[in-house]
């Protein structure tokens, strides 16, 4: 699906019927439409590209040709974005979208540059398109300012994407938010809120090798016409010059314009101001900064909040000076240097301010003549992160008495992984449109990929069938509430273990609160199929009551929803051309009021988990061939 060769990381100091509704209005560019469910996160890329993430994390990444922007890890949505060269920007600097894809299971919707949105495929959910937009009925918004906008932004509702979402636009995962920038391989990364481009040094060029570039489509996964999204040849009618430019090299006259201009896009304040001076063009950079920020700002969007501690540090001579903010956690911080009345008129010397990226004086470091700069931040999540008035967006409190979970834990500031990132810039020729069919499953390693309730990621190197899920903890299989049992299958047909490709292929649900009826969800010639006691489940609004615990529904062919008292599993069918396997997502499984059991519980995982002793160098040389993953996860 994407490239995904880590080597090193380098520390930074911030931590059945097709059912279409084509509307002709184009939707108001400052709020979602009215008729859909009320929106709890929000992602924004604009510019050259900066990222507002999920959580409120800031980054930038310039890369050339198709990325993840967005999907969910149970593979049922998923936002690609396609970036190209700017081509009035300075040299080697500057890339932007230009277009963006949105796959739901059936069918995909491109929306390319200066086109309207349009639906490739038979789509098997309703949904509402117009020119610039796309929104699903369970409440998920893809849309751009207009159809000459570079900027992209992704709404989506947070309950059904808590632990469920990965790509540029970062992991959530309440009540934890450092796991913002994990990786294609499933890796926490450090992260990096710096400028991007070559002059922003090894710490960039790291973040964008083992971060940015291990969310890069392949050609084979693309979701865009062919050819539309190959690298665009240099125009460039600033300068020839091939050096590293600085913003405004070109338009030194633009700046105090840029600035002056600049502080009505809030928080995006220096994004705005570095756009302008790479492309000495003002107006368009300045309302597709503003636009992010309103969307940023909207109060139906929730951003987790920290605790700052930040210290600023002289060049020559004395002592360095701290503040404590408390803000959004993608806010960066910045000394400029400004006229000051007292300082000039005192001593003809400037005053340094020291401001915050949403804009936020927090104060001055005093007259000088020496530059200053930010030599430290120290970040801590504040424990209320969300609005406790949007109650669908906190976090689940697990009752009294049973496992929490532990945060993710980041990796260290150096650290070796077993990640392989593309190390080009460059795209390759990619294929006609949406995946086309095939006679075959993919022939990539499947490894089936699980996320426990600690927040553990591993893959399974077993096959037969495996206990995912036991209530209580401690009790046997047998005599348990409830259990799920995973059968994971090789579709390669090898002899050999070090070829095997290994996925979910089916799921049996059982134990004390079902009954004497079990629930077996499989996979059939390319069908999902439900059994409910040996007797055939067809989708249906009405749910069907199993025991007085259990309810199910299957709303379509491909997608089983779960309810367990007040815990939820969503089994979905894979959304490749030919599918065979199944995903799994169980959240809120601590409010069953037991220890959860299994191997997505607290289960030790190592007899699955270790690849056998002969085929361990073999399996790390084939990490960067996996193109599509079996996916379990489970939260408290």
């Amino acid at each position: 699906m994407f490239s995904s060769t880590c080597v090193l990381f380098l520390t930074t100091l911030a931590a059945g019927a097709s059912s279409l509704h084509v509307s002709n209005r184009v939707a108001s560019r400052r709020s979602a439409p009215p008729d859909i469910a009320p929106i709890k996160l929000s992602c924004t890329s604009f510019g050259d590209p900066h990222f507002d993430t999920f959580v409120g994390h800031k980054h930038n990444f310039q890369g050339i040709g198709e990325f993840v922007l967005a999907a969910s890890r149970d593979g049922q949505f998923r936002v690609h974005t396609c970036m190209q060269q700017w081509t009035r920007a300075l040299p080697a600097r500057m890339s932007v979208n230009t277009m963006f894809a949105v796959r739901t299971p059936g069918c995909t919707v491109v929306c390319a540059k200066r086109e309207a949105c349009r639906v490739v495929g038979e789509c098997t959910v309703p949904m509402e398109l117009n020119e610039t937009s796309v929104v699903l009925p369970t409440g998920e918004l893809v849309a751009r300012e207009s159809i000459k906008s570079n900027t992209v932004e992704v709404r989506l509702p947070a309950d059904p994407y808590r632990n469920n979402l990965e790509g540029l636009c970062g992991a959530y995962s309440p009540p934890h938010f450092n796991d913002t920038f994990t990786n294609g391989c499933g890796e926490i990364t450090p992260g990096f809120s710096g400028g991007g481009g070559p002059r922003a040094g090894k710490k960039y060029a790291a973040f964008h090798k083992y971060f940015g570039n291990t969310w890069k489509v392949e050609p084979e996964d693309t979701l865009f016409p062919a050819g539309a999204c190959e690298p665009e040849p240099e125009q460039n009618s600033v300068t020839t010059t091939t050096t590293v430019a600085l913003p405004f090299a070109a338009c030194e006259d633009l700046r105090e314009q840029a600035e002056s201009a600049c502080e009505s896009a809030g928080g995006n304040y220096e994004e705005c101001l570095d756009d302008i001076g790479v492309t000495c063009e003002l107006d368009k950079w300045l309302e597709e900064a503003k636009f992010a920020e309103e969307i940023a700002e909207s109060p139906d969007v929730e951003k987790p909040m920290c605790h700052f501690d930040i210290t600023a540090t002289p060049g020559r001579f004395g002592s360095a000076k701290h503040h404590h903010w408390t803000g959004p956690c993608g806010s960066s911080f910045a000394v400029k240097r400004v006229p000051h009345d007292f300082c000039a008129g005192g001593w003809g010397l400037d005053a340094f301010e020291f401001s915050t990226s949403t804009g936020h004086v927090l104060g001055y470091l005093g007259c000088s003549n020496q530059d200053w700069e930010i030599t430290d931040v120290e970040k801590e999540i504040d424990p209320h992160p969300v609005n406790t008035s949007i109650e669908s967006a906190m976090p689940t409190p697990a009752p009294t008495g049973v496992f929490v979970t532990e945060a993710p834990t980041p990796r260290p500031a150096i650290f070796t992984t077993q990640c392989k990132a593309s190390t080009t810039n460059t795209t390759k020729p990619l294929s006609s449109g949406p995946p086309s069919s095939a006679k075959a499953p993919p022939s990539a390693s499947g490894d089936p990929h699980l996320v426990n309730i600690r927040g553990e990621r591993f893959d399974i190197y077993k096959v037969g069938q495996v206990e995912f899920l036991r209530v209580p903890y401690q009790s046997k299989k047998e005599l348990a509430n409830f259990t799920a049992l995973a059968t994971i299958q090789d579709v390669s047909g090898s002899t050999s273990r070090c070829e095997e490709s290994r996925y979910i292929t089916s799921i049996m649900f059982g134990g004390a609160w079902l009954g004497e009826r079990a629930l077996e969800v499989s996979m059939d010639q390319g069908h999902m199929n439900v059994l409910h006691g040996g007797v055939p489940v067809k989708p249906s609004l009405q749910p069907l009551s199993i025991g007085g615990m259990v309810h199910a529904q299957m709303l379509d062919e491909t997608l089983l929803h779960l309810q367990i008292g007040a815990a939820k599993i969503v089994i979905s069918r894979d959304i490749q051309p030919v599918h065979f396997f199944l995903n799994v997502q169980a959240t809120a499984l601590g409010k069953l009021g037991y220890r959860i059991g299994g191997l997505l519980g607290e289960d030790n995982n190592a007899d699955v988990s270790t690849p056998p002793a002969e085929c361990r160098n073999l399996f790390l040389l084939k990490t960067s061939s996996k193109t599509q993953r079996s996916f379990a996860s489970a939260s408290v």
